[in-house]
């Protein structure tokens, strides 16, 4: 039971479940004023953590406890990848990983320090790890998504980069996370790349980058001035001839799945087709067109009556 002296403030879900926290945190009532003014601080919440276990310790307390351990573990880890001193990043997480096994924040970090270190192939194990311990899965498709792009699997690339735009087209927390924006920042040419995959999705790629990058400055600058920029510079096609593209297992995925979201929408649906033919998927370009024909057929129908 939370004492007087106590505030319980809420975290965002993405926090909570990224730290292995439960929802809310303790912060010093007497601290209300400085986090009015300053907002929320993880340094204050975690003092508040330990004043409140050693004076009425519980079992509900037990991921704090758990927390307050790995927390200059946290800092350690943070300030390492951000210097680049990739092995000590590295012993960091595997300490703060003897604490709690299934930490997702540790994850996704191991995914960014394999890639950094060439290990694309831990780098992937990393981030597919994170995906089964949380819901909000964003982070983790993009770093998969930058691991696949640095070894020029650009079909697997692709789908990770159209699973995050399609997540955050469904949720409000997209814009509340640093970590996802910071990784949109090294993504220009992904960004470019899935532009030419589709070029119809320009003004909608560009309306999700941005709002996964609200709360970067760093990357709200990249899109208000090098990704305009850079289309301006690069040819489309010029840019479709280097990008490598060959579509694969993934690529189907994406498209069937386009046209199950897409199966009442002609306009989309013919688009779909063209596309299909223009990559040789003939089998599920004439199920998209004999459904267009349907629609067509229907709407005709509609009109009449």
């Amino acid at each position: 039971m939370f004492k007087k002296k106590y505030l319980l403030l809420e975290l965002e879900p993405f926090e909570a479940e990224f730290y292995h926290l439960p929802n809310f945190v303790p912060y010093f009532e007497k601290d209300q004023k400085k986090l009015e003014k300053e907002g929320f601080n993880w340094e204050a919440s975690v003092e508040a953590m330990k004043a409140l276990i050693s004076e009425d310790y519980s079992d509900e307390y037990k991921p704090y406890k758990s927390f307050i351990r790995k927390w200059d573990f946290y800092k350690k880890l943070t300030e390492n990848i951000n210097n680049k001193n990739w092995q000590d990043a590295q012993k960091n997480a595997s300490q703060i990983l003897s604490i709690d096994l299934l930490d997702p924040s540790v994850y996704l970090n191991l995914g960014i320090i394999a890639r950094n270190q060439g290990e694309m192939v831990k780098s992937e194990q990393a981030y597919k790890k994170g995906l089964e311990l949380v819901e909000y899965k964003a982070p983790f498709f993009a770093g998969l998504a930058k691991t696949y792009e640095d070894v020029g699997n650009f079909d697997d690339a692709m789908y990770y980069w159209f699973e995050v735009f399609e997540w955050s087209s469904i949720s409000e927390e997209v814009t509340n996370v640093q970590i996802l924006s910071d990784i949109f920042c090294q993504s220009i040419e992904a960004l470019l790349r899935l532009k030419v995959f589709d070029k119809t999705m320009v003004n909608k790629d560009q309306n999700s980058f941005i709002e996964l990058s609200k709360s970067s400055a760093s990357a709200k600058a990249i899109y208000e001035q090098e990704l305009p920029e850079m289309l301006t510079a690069h040819n489309l096609e010029e840019l479709n001839s280097t990008a490598e593209f060959v579509p694969g297992e993934n690529f189907q995925r994406m498209m069937r799945r386009s046209f199950t979201c897409n199966y009442n929408n002609l306009k989309k649906l013919n688009k779909l087709g063209v596309k299909l033919v223009h990559y040789k998927y003939t089998e599920l370009a004439v199920k998209v067109f004999e459904r267009v024909y349907e629609l067509s057929h229907f709407s005709e129908n509609k009109v009449v009556a």
